[in-house]
């Protein structure tokens, strides 16, 4: 019998959560989803620069330390993926650890939306349940072979 109402339980928090993915809304405009799903309250110039990286195929974030790059590329790329069924996102830095550590930030991110957007969080990749893929790669070009990227 317990097995049996283990398996009903997890049965209906599994269709909650679906349920309740289905009924969000991810807003178009960035600084309203960073302010209601996120709880990031972006600076005037997070603002302007997440204008720019819509705006623009090729962008060089050049300010100082702790001023909120990774917070706003991270957030940015996670809004991006959630918006863009099907779209696959490669993250590629000089070292290995400096790549996991966007991927650990929207790991963080990921667990202030429902459940039912996103599949178990993995360390080097992200994947949401519309299909989008977030993956971290070591800097090697031979790695990003084959892959049909939307935002390296």
């Amino acid at each position: 019998m317990k097995p049996t109402l283990n398996k009903a339980l997890q049965l209906e928090k599994t269709w909650l959560q679906k349920h309740q993915a289905k009924n969000t809304q991810i807003p178009s405009d960035f600084p309203e989803f960073c302010r209601k799903n996120l709880n990031l309250n972006l600076t005037a110039y997070q603002i302007e620069a997440a204008k720019i990286l819509q705006e623009n195929s090729n962008v060089a974030l050049r300010w100082c330390r702790q001023s909120g790059k990774t917070q706003l590329i991270t957030a940015w790329l996670l809004h991006y993926a959630l918006l863009n069924p099907e779209t696959q996102i490669a993250i590629v830095g000089p070292s290995w650890r400096q790549t996991i550590i966007p991927i650990t930030k929207i790991n963080h991110y990921i667990t202030k939306l429902p459940r039912g957007l996103f599949h178990k969080p993995q360390r080097t990749m992200i994947h949401l349940k519309n299909q989008s893929i977030i993956q971290a790669f070591p800097n090697n070009p031979n790695n990003l072979r084959g892959f049909t990227l939307k935002i390296v």
